[in-house]
């Protein structure tokens, strides 16, 4: 982000607002529900979302809790979402190879136990 601070805290504020809609929508939250597990109200969730309204740093963290995420990631740009997706999909990836190896060895094991 460079330039003005005006168009800083913009483009802040966009990255808040559609990272806060893209967690949001990925749980299949809605706003009300969001706004009423952070004690706030779904008007305020709204403009948040919209850019009228920029929380606090507390306000910041209920939310990112509610959403199963950490506070940073609601300013997060789209190459690092890009990137946690990898991660995420290279660790869903190696839990399923690490159960099927597991459960290969076993039915192994079982096999010769019987011979």
């Amino acid at each position: 982000m460079s330039g003005s601070p005006e168009r800083e805290v913009s483009e802040v504020q966009s990255l808040l607002s559609l990272n806060l809609r893209r967690g949001r929508t990925r749980l299949g939250f809605s706003q009300a529900r969001v706004a009423e597990e952070c004690d706030l109200t779904p008007n305020y969730i709204s403009e948040i979302e919209s850019g009228v309204k920029f929380p606090s740093a507390p306000v910041l963290g209920k939310i990112a809790r509610v959403l199963g995420m950490r506070p940073a990631e609601l300013f997060f740009e789209e190459q690092e979402w890009e990137l946690r997706d990898r991660q995420d999909s290279i660790a869903r990836f190696a839990s399923d190879l690490k159960t099927k190896l597991t459960d290969d060895i076993d039915d192994l094991v079982r096999r010769h136990m019987l011979e």
